[in-house]
């Protein structure tokens, strides 16, 4: 049982990353990141269901 080749054009995908670091006390600090990948939104390339719209993700860590 063999599998049919599939052929797809190349692109380039944008992402960005965005961190910033706040004092929260003498001994923590506060970290805030925000990824967004797919920046130009771009779905009809490369040929496959794979490609995900924009997103969106927002992290926040407490270190001690």
């Amino acid at each position: 049982m063999g599998g049919q080749a599939v052929k797809t054009s190349s692109f380039t995908q944008a992402d960005a990353f965005f961190r910033y670091e706040l004092a929260w006390s003498q001994r923590g600090r506060v970290s805030l990141a925000l990824n967004v990948l797919n920046l130009t939104n771009r779905l009809d390339e490369g040929g496959g269901p794979l490609i995900q719209g924009r997103t969106f993700r927002l992290t926040a860590a407490l270190h001690f």
